[in-house]
């Protein structure tokens, strides 16, 4: 390692190791860029948390290198190191002939990158001698009558995976500074798992908790390791399958491996979908299991996955997979399918039938050409017995997150944000067709802002984009191969969730922004109500502000919680204040709680503002409720918890 990386990278750790974090997994360059657009909006936005305060820094240290990186040219692979498949397979991509093509690919993809870019002064050497560094030093059921609230997700049919579940009797939590899991009833602790719990770490390899999820009287946890052995250091996404019948003693049935980091995963019809990104790197490779994924179950030896099943896109930018994996959790067996794809991901939807995968083609310039801000999309036929990568296709710009696909009567419709030649932000909203062709599509509006968060219902889209307004465009999609605006509406801030209320109303959940001496800069949590009645004429119906406040619902729509039985919302938020001086103050200085709301009469009605009474320098989380209590779980050393009554 150089002497300058090696000091680079030594400060990143450290940041961590000063405000008592673990780094967030092997770090790479889709890693640090996830970081970063995941982390840091277009726009300034205010976090203040320990874990912010932490990425910032790693963030800082990686921006330097990052905006020096020029193109990395697509590289096209020798046709003969391909088997096309035959006409009656329901895959239409390619895998490659050999184990050994695959090498050759990935170092000519390597030789393409070096000779383009020179790597930015080294880049790739100096995140993965960091990668090398960080892991050797650290690698040493409940009833149904009861009314509970479920994670809120994208598609009702389709479960997603969070750190806090709830089944009508127990809460399932995720602590992640001690890294267990508690089950609780009510606010009493029933028991833990607490297999990889931090304060019993003994300097063996060990698992940091994701998120999880329940399934009858299954939980299913999904966490990551990194192994180091023999000069190569790899990660993995672990998925285990447990039994609660007997709560206080939760049993585990089987778990999963497959290499590569944790990019989302979703359960439907019985079926748990899993999908990482793996990146490879030739010079840490010894032989040709090294070059390919592999996966391993229950804790056995790992094995790569069979060739026919690594399937190969064209014209590739970088040297990973992207890999899924199926699971059945009606009996916790085995994957009954894995397969890999050469490239990697970073945005999923997912429905019944098929899951698409956004691979943003993020190429650094001090100018990108909107050629060079690409989003490649992989269509995967989900089933029982088997999954398919199906279809390839290619847009204009990035995905913001996972709301910006949805798919309808065999249409995907995909909104994007991407950087014309003139170095404008402009956005665009795509429809493909079955095969992922393009059939219609409108671009280049909003110019100079980009896309805070988008909502399909039905045939009608709802596109928020933000630069120091909130324009709420209104799109029809009824005609694939004419998609037209329909009608726009401002308001002050931006909204970061949009939440279907009824077929007249959408509510806006982000940002309030004010202008001061550094420019424009969020200033708390921001509700807007709208009405979709016409849409040709959208309408603000009504708006409120909490003040010096933020949430993680703001950034995370798993935060959210919805009672339809009741008709209210609530999220968790924190609250800061500012001294005389104008410094800012820690949370713990101030408040936490739970913001209880609902819509009537077209406006929003504050319910409850609850706050909470065991503050213990810690960060609120997420809350949930059961019957008539609301529940605030805070961050910490220790689980703090708040029951608050809603009657």
């Amino acid at each position: 390692m150089k002497n300058k990386d090696k000091e680079n990278f030594d400060f990143i750790k450290n940041k961590f190791d000063n405000d008592n974090l673990k780094a967030p997994g092997v770090l790479d360059e889709t890693g640090a860029k996830n970081l970063i657009e995941d982390k840091i909006p277009k726009k300034l936005k205010i976090y203040k948390t320990k874990t912010f305060k932490a990425v910032v820094s790693l963030v800082a240290c990686f921006a330097v290198v990052i905006t020096s990186l020029t193109f990395f040219r697509p590289y096209s692979i020798d046709k003969n190191s391909i088997v096309y498949p035959e006409q009656n397979s329901s895959s239409v991509l390619p895998t490659f002939a050999s184990y050994d093509d695959i090498e050759k690919t990935v170092k000519e993809i390597e030789k393409n990158e070096k000779n383009t870019a020179d790597f930015a002064f080294g880049y790739r050497d100096t995140v993965k001698s960091a990668e090398m560094q960080y892991t050797a030093e650290n690698a040493e059921g409940g009833s149904m009558a009861r009314d509970y609230s479920e994670t809120y997700k994208q598609l009702e049919t389709v479960d997603e995976a969070d750190i806090i579940k709830n089944n009508g009797e127990y809460i399932f939590w995720i602590n992640s500074e001690r890294n267990v899991v508690s089950i609780y009833k009510g606010k009493e602790l029933v028991s833990e798992i607490d297999d990889f719990d931090s304060e019993k770490y003994d300097g063996t390899e060990n698992e940091y908790f994701i998120d999880m999820f329940l399934y009858n009287e299954k939980l299913i946890l999904n966490s990551w390791k990194s192994s180091f052995e023999d000069g190569l250091i790899r990660d993995f996404t672990i998925t285990s399958v447990y039994n609660i019948s007997d709560i206080e003693n939760p049993e585990k049935i089987n778990s999963f491996a497959q290499s590569g980091s944790y990019i989302s995963s979703r359960i439907t019809d019985g079926q748990l979908y899993v999908a990482t990104n793996e990146y490879i790197y030739s010079e840490y490779c010894k032989d040709y299991r090294d070059y390919v994924p592999c996966v391993a179950e229950d804790g056995g030896k790992t094995e790569p996955i069979a060739l026919d099943s690594i399937y190969y896109c064209d014209s590739p930018s970088d040297t990973g997979y992207l890999i899924v994996s199926s699971i059945n959790v009606e009996n916790g067996e085995k994957a009954v399918s894995s397969k890999a794809l050469f490239g990697g991901g970073s945005d999923i939807y997912c429905n019944e039938n098929n899951m698409y995968v956004a691979m943003n083609k993020f190429v650094w310039k001090p100018i990108l050409s909107t050629e060079d801000s690409r989003c490649q999309i992989v269509k995967i036929k989900l089933g029982k017995e088997n999954i398919d990568f199906v279809a390839v296709g290619e847009v204009d710009g990035n995905t913001h997150n996972q709301f910006s696909m949805d798919e309808k009567d065999g249409y995907l419709r995909v909104a994007t944000t991407s950087i014309n030649s003139s170095g404008e932000n402009v956005n665009n909203l795509y429809v493909l067709d079955e095969n992922l062709e393009k059939v219609g599509e409108v671009t280049d509006f909003a110019k100079n802002e980009s896309i805070q968060a988008v909502r399909f219902i039905g045939d009608m889209a709802y596109v928020i984009t933000y630069e120091q307004i909130d324009p709420l465009f209104v799109i029809d999609v009824s005609d694939p191969a004419v998609p037209q605006i329909k009608g726009s509406v401002e308001i002050s801030g931006f909204s970061s969730l949009l939440v279907p209320v009824d077929e007249n109303t959408l509510l806006g959940i982000g940002y309030e922004t004010k202008v001061n001496d550094i420019g424009i800069t969020v200033d708390g949590i921001k509700l807007a109500l709208f009405d979709i009645s016409n849409p040709e004429s959208p309408k603000v119906l009504d708006s409120y502000v909490k003040n010096d406040a933020d949430s993680d619902a703001q950034s995370n729509h798993h935060a959210l919680v919805v009672n339809r039985e009741k008709g209210y919302y609530a999220i968790p938020y924190n609250a800061f204040y500012y001294t005389d001086s104008g410094e800012y103050e820690e949370y713990h200085n101030s408040d936490v709680g739970v913001l209880m709301f609902s819509v009537k009469d077209n406006k929003i009605v504050v319910e409850n503002d609850f706050s909470a009474e065991n503050k213990n320098e810690c960060y609120s989380s997420r809350c949930t409720y059961i019957d008539d209590s609301v529940y605030l779980f805070q961050y910490g050393q220790e689980t703090v918890i708040d029951e608050f009554k809603t009657k």
